[in-house]
């Protein structure tokens, strides 16, 4: 009798029937064959199975259920301590919470919006009593306050101008706009002399389109010039 006993394929032996055995014996080897594999397989029922070897392959070394393992690296990837994320994560709808860094850390941890209130505003910022309605500006080391306008500058005599100047006139004088003005460059201008006398001159630029220089015949009122282009020249605002 060549028929052996099996419950698994590993069980098999390859080597039966041998050649010489009977034919009587064919039946007790295919219903051996049939035995082993539905003992194999036990739960594959009537679904065929449509996995390639290369998919079937890629178990290999797995040592507990896959999605049992997916579950728990989808909820415990983002606590690991350590872990590294590369590329573009979309947090949206999460509540991320990060540590708050000591001011003036300068490093790339993340910063919380503590951090940020922090360092990033209020202890960077000049002294805020007496300072409304001002703008921050830097010497590129240190910051202040400043006018929107500037600091205003009286003048007395004859001046010429640059461009962001804020001039105070306090005596009847000729103040000459810039000679080579770029767009939206601005001169700031404040007549307090009292005098109908001062005038503007346009240096070669002309103002509200007309290549005249500007007689300030009415004292008190303060205005700004705007360069818009070479037809307008000098805008009123």
């Amino acid at each position: 009798m060549t028929v052996e006993t099996a419950s698994y394929i590993s069980q098999l032996d390859p080597t039966y029937p041998a050649a010489g055995d009977p034919k009587s014996e064919g039946d007790n080897h295919l219903r051996l064959v049939k035995t082993v594999l539905k003992t194999q397989f036990p739960n594959f029922g009537t679904n065929a199975i449509t996995a390639t070897a290369a998919e079937v392959n890629y178990l290999v070394g797995v040592t507990s259920g896959v999605q049992t393992q997916l579950n728990t690296l989808d909820t415990g990837k983002a606590s690991k301590s350590g872990a590294a994320y590369t590329g573009t994560h979309d947090f949206t709808a999460a509540a991320l919470t990060v540590p708050t860094q000591a001011t003036g850390d300068a490093t790339t941890k993340a910063a919380s919006t503590a951090f940020v209130s922090a360092t990033a505003f209020n202890a960077a910022l000049p002294g805020q009593t007496g300072n409304g309605g001002k703008f921050v500006t830097t010497d590129g080391t240190n910051a202040s306050w400043s006018n929107i306008y500037g600091t205003p500058t009286p003048i007395s005599t004859n001046t010429n101008a640059v461009n962001g100047g804020f001039y105070t006139l306090t005596a009847s004088l000729t103040l000459t706009l810039p000679a080579t003005p770029s767009s939206g460059d601005v001169v700031h201008v404040s007549n307090r002399s009292g005098a109908t006398t001062c005038v503007i001159d346009r240096n070669g630029s002309n103002i509200m389109g007309l290549a005249e220089n500007m007689t300030l015949n009415v004292a008190q009122q303060p205005f700004s010039l705007v360069y818009a282009d070479a037809t307008r020249g000098w805008v009123l605002f």
